[in-house]
């Protein structure tokens, strides 16, 4: 593939734009890139980028993933190359640290090839591999998502217990955090998965980071509200949030954190925000909608587990969980 600097947003709509009906998917996908008008607030902005070939059974796809994240990125930013546009969010002396989710097992974990996408753009930005962490809680969930503590080309992988911060207190949530996000990183690249949550309706960005922290265990009442926003809340990840890249190659919409068998979908799609809360708040609707539509269930809030965590982060000033305030962008490559 071409080098990111190289990949504009014009030659993203020229290489997928084949007939009439591509060629009007490219005109809506500019009209809804404009500015808002003056004095219109502006939304948070979340992106889906779709893509049938994605996936061949468990199989995510190098290729076409490479191009979804690209594209996402393109469209998030208004970026004229893929390689500003992750320069709007990371610079090249940056230490930056990617929250992987990979609790669920290999087949309801992010896709190696999209952690490969995501470090080597931010490479190609000047980020210096070696100043790359990739982490998730455990070292069997770094297997899920191909790594190992030995690298992962070029960059650092950890487990979250490399190192714990003294306690901290942020709302309702009293622990430690990571060393990796008070100490060892200034950016932080979230990649969560698409999955429903047995406790509180749906583990996305903002619940991604309950393996960041020291004692996720002790924090699970009341469908995990307000101490996913709390969490969320506390400078070292507050300050340091940059991006959301979610893996919607899967998804799992009933009986997650951990795979249910017979409820893995084949979804083929990309996620991408830097509002996390409006990244959830949309990752929330299409669980919701492959609930209803692929296995008849009812919502969530009806079974007893509603994503009241949204709410609280919302209230807390850490994004927006209001629909006529998110700017939805979707798009289908192929």
């Amino acid at each position: 593939m071409a080098d990111s600097d190289q990949i504009s947003r014009r030659s993203f709509v020229q290489n997928v734009a084949v007939g009439a009906g591509a060629v009007a998917l490219a005109g809506a996908a500019s009209a809804q890139t404009a500015p808002a008008p003056a004095g219109e607030a502006k939304k948070s902005r979340v992106v889906i980028v779709r893509h049938s070939g994605a996936t061949n059974k468990d199989d995510v796809q190098a290729g076409p993933v490479t191009e979804m994240v690209d594209r996402a990125m393109l469209e998030l930013t208004g970026a004229a190359t893929v390689r500003e546009a992750w320069a709007r969010y990371f610079k090249p002396e940056e230490r930056v640290g990617i929250k992987v989710n990979a609790r669920g097992g290999p087949t309801i974990a992010v896709a190696p090839c999209i952690l490969k996408v995501c470090v080597d753009r931010l490479v190609e930005l000047g980020v210096k591999p070696a100043n790359i962490i990739l982490w998730d809680m455990y070292p069997d969930d770094l297997k899920n998502s191909g790594m190992s503590k030995e690298g992962f080309h070029g960059a650092q992988v950890m487990t979250s217990d490399v190192g714990w911060s003294p306690e901290l207190e942020q709302g309702v949530w009293k622990g430690s955090l990571s060393t990796i996000v008070t100490e060892k990183v200034d950016a932080i690249l979230n990649l969560p998965i698409v999955k429903d949550h047995v406790l509180c309706g749906v583990t996305l960005a903002l619940k991604n980071h309950y393996g960041t922290i020291n004692n996720p265990s002790k924090y699970h009442a009341d469908n995990c509200d307000p101490a996913v926003a709390d969490i969320n809340n506390t400078p070292a990840i507050r300050g340091k949030h940059r991006l959301v890249i979610c893996d919607g190659t899967r998804s799992l919409p009933d009986g997650g954190p951990h795979l249910k068998p017979g409820f893995l979908l084949y979804t083929n799609f990309i996620m991408a925000a830097s509002d996390p809360v409006a990244h959830d708040t949309i990752g929330w609707q299409i669980i919701e909608e492959q609930r209803k539509t692929h296995f008849q269930l009812p919502p969530l809030a009806r079974v007893g587990r509603p994503p009241k965590h949204l709410r609280s982060a919302a209230e807390r000033g850490l994004g927006t969980d209001q629909l006529d305030q998110i700017d939805k962008i979707d798009i289908t490559l192929a």
